[in-house]
């Protein structure tokens, strides 16, 4: 612990200094684009509000295109830094060299819409990552199931013989990745693959299951197609899911045992026990993500996602400015918009590398 404070104060150190050289060449640059992680987005509006307010740089990004497009946007210079929610080193601009920085960090919520019989809502539903695994799988095809009845004695005999609509992610979703990374860890038996992609092409044990299966091209239209159609299921990142009441979130099990609702401070008690020795260049990922969701963090919601920016780490006035505005979002951005608080190593992490962008 004492050698983390020590580093977060030496990355702190660092990163104040460069703050202080970099806001002048940031404030001569009228305007940085980004886009990408439609996860991330809401954090974006709620920060670029207030630094364009105040920085004298105008900062927009489109959370509309997914983390795949934001990328190969990036990469081809058409945006000057991405939101990603899985980084990827290969995506910069060529013969530059990619920085990945934890921006920050929100529970992936599993969102639900079933009704009784009797057309009343049914509410506090339990779940773990085998019953999400076999919904997916078409395992587990009715609400009535008796595997879903046995994780929910409480509700049990409201659950109807209603079928369960599973909807995912169109392709080139980092939610999904985290979701899908999730069930490889806790599920190893399935064969899941972390990937950004839910059909079948990219899951080929799950096939059949998913060769129909509804697809919603972002998180704000999953809300919507789960919140519109009874029996459905679905995940979300749950700042996007606050202040609707057309459906329902799940509490998940952790690996305690505890079934955990989603929100941002179970979110950052997730985020704050993820060890600095998960981190490679910035970033989460591989087996170290498997190890990530294999933890035993008490009262921490398991599927909680960091998302992050990836930029460039050569010299310009540009990247001058996407570093001073990824460094006001770090220190003064964190909780905004029902996003969890970076913490621990993923704050000392993000300290140091965002003053690696523009700085080769």
């Amino acid at each position: 612990m004492r050698r983390s404070l020590v580093a977060f104060g030496l990355a702190t150190s660092v990163v104040l200094s460069t703050f202080t050289i970099t806001s002048a060449n940031a404030a001569a640059v009228a305007s940085i684009s980004g886009g990408g992680s439609s996860f991330q987005a809401n954090f974006e509006a709620a920060c670029r509000q207030a630094y364009n307010a105040t920085s004298g740089t105008t900062v927009s990004y489109d959370g509309t295109l997914g983390s795949g497009t934001g990328m190969t946007n990036f990469k081809n210079a058409t945006t000057d830094f991405a939101g990603t929610d899985g980084p990827d080193l290969t995506k910069v601009p060529s013969g530059q060299t990619a920085v990945v920085v934890p921006i920050s960090a929100a529970p992936i919520a599993v969102i639900y819409k079933v009704k009784t019989a009797k057309g009343k809502v049914i509410k506090g539903l339990r779940l773990n990552a085998g019953l999400i695994s076999n919904i997916y799988t078409g395992s587990v095809k009715y609400w009535d199931d008796k595997s879903i009845k046995k994780a929910n004695p409480s509700i049990a005999k409201s659950l109807p013989h209603v079928a369960i609509v599973p909807m995912v992610r169109a392709a080139g979703s980092g939610t999904t990745k985290n979701l899908t990374g999730y069930l490889a860890a806790l599920v190893p038996t399935v064969g899941w693959v972390a990937t950004k992609d839910f059909v079948a092409s990219a899951n080929p044990t799950h096939a059949a299951a998913l060769a129909n299966i509804t697809q919603q091209a972002n998180s704000d239209a999953m809300v919507a197609g789960v919140g519109s159609t009874n029996g459905a299921i679905g995940y979300a990142d749950l700042p996007d899911t606050l202040g609707s009441s057309k459906f329902q979130i799940a509490s998940v099990k952790n690996n305690k045992g505890q079934f955990i609702r989603a929100t941002a401070a179970s979110g950052s008690k997730f985020v704050n026990g993820v060890g600095a020795a998960l981190y490679a260049n910035g970033f989460v990922s591989g087996s170290n993500a498997t190890r990530m969701f294999q933890m035993r963090i008490s009262g921490a919601y398991p599927i909680t996602a960091i998302t992050y920016v990836q930029a460039s780490a050569t010299t310009s006035d540009k990247n001058a400015a996407v570093r001073d505005y990824v460094q006001y979002a770090i220190s003064s951005c964190q909780g905004k918009a029902g996003f969890s608080r970076l913490s621990g190593a993923a704050l000392v992490i993000a300290q140091l590398q965002v003053a690696k962008i523009g700085a080769s």
